[in-house]
């Protein structure tokens, strides 16, 4: 099922996840009261679909879901907190909800596979053209991928990583899901925004 992100919003606040999951359910949901109520999300991004694709109307929707679907709700949350605007993309663009089972599809051993690989390296661009000012890893398979893959290196000053990008050194934090059912507890996620808002705070003072 495709993926078409809407234009990046670029030195945000970046949150990167796995993969993005779907639900005909919740794509209905989402879409109640827009002018896309009409539209069948498990129509619409099935593969038999792919001559009809219409790309303005997948950025729309995508554009709705970061509005009003939940699980960005955290990442509204964090961004009104430090009053800095944000972004999500995801590290692999496989449209799959269970992460039990999407893991076989992009990983052997622990260790990208060819097609994971392939994914990865347009992960990789949407990073470099957002230009983020901080990026925040809330996924924790995400966080050991990106660990591999990137190479941040921890920084015992601001107390997170710290990776290369654009010539710049961005602040990375490595965390588990900020909801769901595997979601850190209040008090993690509590401590979590000070230290998101504190290093933003330190790194543009550098």
């Amino acid at each position: 099922m495709p993926l078409v992100y809407p234009p990046l919003q670029e030195e945000s606040l970046l949150f990167i996840g796995l993969n993005p999951s779907f639900s005909d359910r919740g794509f209905r949901t989402i879409l109640a009261d827009t002018p896309y109520t009409n539209v069948s999300p498990r129509k619409f991004f099935h593969w038999r679909n792919r001559s009809k694709f219409d790309i303005a109307t997948a950025i729309a929707i995508e554009s709705v879901a970061k509005k009003k679907y939940r699980f960005f709700a955290k990442f509204r949350d964090i961004s009104d907190y430090m009053e800095v605007p944000w972004e999500h993309i995801d590290l692999f663009f496989y449209r799959q909800t269970s992460q039990k089972e999407f893991k076989p599809i992009v990983l052997q051993k622990d260790r990208v596979n060819e097609f994971g690989g392939k994914q990865l390296e347009l992960s990789k661009s949407l990073i470099e053209a957002a230009r983020p000012q901080i990026i925040v890893v809330a996924n924790a398979l995400a966080a050991q991928v990106f660990q591999k893959e990137f190479d941040p290196k921890f920084d015992e000053e601001l107390g997170c990583h710290v990776m290369a990008l654009n010539e710049q050194s961005v602040p990375v934090f490595l965390a588990s899901m900020l909801t769901g059912q595997r979601a850190m507890d209040t008090y993690s996620y509590q401590r979590l925004k000070w230290h998101i808002r504190h290093v933003y705070g330190r790194a543009i003072r550098r």
